[in-house]
């Protein structure tokens, strides 16, 4: 695998160089860091732009692979929470986008063909290496098994999503109010994995809506308009969602009124349109791949 960033800017290198020597010296079950997405093809993005009178800006993240040594770990939401905020703590003006697996988890995954963990394979930077272990080598998957597999998870994920949103429906009329937030959740995590999986093959097992979020915005910056964070009345409802998980089962001070669930209510009507319509010409561009393969218009 590659282990140049010298593509990139000086000021983003030092950055990289930085937040990894924090990693190491915090993380003693670290044993591999690598670059990927835009940052690693050398096709990131940082600009602004005005929609519908707003003024949005966007920057490319560094995405990172983080592998350890067992993965019982990166399972573990207070571990990853550490691991993030020792990296915001470097104070790198770009910001980073993790993903914590074990180095089984990793090699399985780049055994099965996940598209996601196929292409940090080819295309990855190793930023760090402890030398302890070495990654499989990838299986590239047939065109057929790619679109079967995203087929299927489309609709596994898809149609959870609208299940949790007609449990959410039950609850809204016994005013069952935390009930409900807890089921807008789950129809907001359910779409996110849709997408997700549709699109890398992958979804952490993560049940925080803003990481999966950011995911999916880099896939398509039109999911940024889903949960718009303008005004601070817009974040404090999107922050009761992200909450819900939780704190609406466990916690006796949660609480959310009718109105903030009927705007959540609508965002998320929004938010369903669109998936199904990304992941339909996701879908059919996969599609297509079978098509051409099977004529041998692609080799």
């Amino acid at each position: 695998m590659n282990t140049s960033i010298k593509h990139l800017p000086a000021h983003k290198q030092n950055e990289l160089k930085a937040i990894v020597q924090t990693i190491v010296s915090e993380f003693k079950n670290v044993e591999m860091i690598i670059l990927f997405g835009s940052y690693s093809r050398g096709d990131q993005v940082e600009d602004k732009y005005v929609k519908q009178g707003a003024v949005y800006e966007y920057r490319s993240d560094f995405d990172l692979l983080i592998v350890l040594t067992h993965g019982g770990k990166s399972n573990n939401a207070t571990f990853k929470y550490k691991v993030n905020e020792v990296i915001r703590n470097v104070g790198a003006q770009t910001p980073s986008r993790t993903i914590i697996q074990g180095i089984s988890s990793v090699n399985q995954l780049i055994d099965i063909g996940s598209p996601l963990f196929t292409d940090i394979r080819t295309q990855g930077i190793v930023l760090y290496n402890s030398g302890n272990f070495n990654l499989g080598n990838p299986r590239k998957l047939k065109p057929e098994e790619v679109l079967t597999n995203a087929q299927s998870d489309f609709t596994y994920w898809y149609e959870g999503a609208n299940d949790s949103y007609r449990h959410y429906n039950y609850a809204m009329k016994d005013e069952s109010y935390k009930k409900a937030a807890f089921e807008l959740h789950q129809t907001t995590e359910r779409y996110y994995a849709a997408i997700l999986m549709v699109f890398t093959g992958y979804k952490a097992k993560d049940h925080d809506i803003e990481s999966l979020g950011l995911l999916v915005n880099e896939l398509d910056h039109r999911f940024e308009l889903v949960f718009p964070m303008e005004s601070e009345e817009e974040k404090y409802r999107f922050y009761l969602l992200k909450k819900a998980y939780v704190d609406s089962r466990y916690e006796k001070d949660y609480a959310i009124t009718k109105t903030e669930l009927e705007y959540l209510s609508k965002r998320i009507t929004i938010f369903k349109q669109l998936t199904k319509e990304l992941c339909d010409e996701r879908l059919i561009q996969l599609q297509k791949a079978v098509a051409d393969h099977n004529t041998g218009t692609v080799k």
